[in-house]
């Protein structure tokens, strides 16, 4: 049973980076963000430890960008503000 849930994982990480790798970087959602190598560091600390006090300085930083720059690009790659995000993921 555990080598057929290990195969199935597997099976469904490559079937999502095929996904991604198709240019399906047009869409919204945390998803589509996990494909930006910036947003998906910020997304990444998030899940991580979500009880953290993350500040949106905090999450540029980890993103590379200015906090004004990451806020915008969250925004229109995820669909929602980061701290609004990070409420609705705790």
């Amino acid at each position: 049973f555990l080598v057929a849930q290990h195969l199935a994982h597997m099976m469904l990480v490559q079937a999502l980076r095929l996904h991604l790798a198709e240019g399906l970087g047009s869409g919204v959602g945390w998803f589509f963000a996990l494909a930006d190598r910036q947003m998906a560091a910020a997304i990444n600390a998030m899940h991580d430890d979500p009880a953290h006090r993350w500040t949106l300085q905090e999450l540029a930083e980890r993103a590379g960008m200015s906090r004004s720059t990451f806020a915008l690009k969250f925004k229109e790659t995820v669909g929602t503000s980061p701290m609004e995000y990070l409420t609705n993921w705790r």
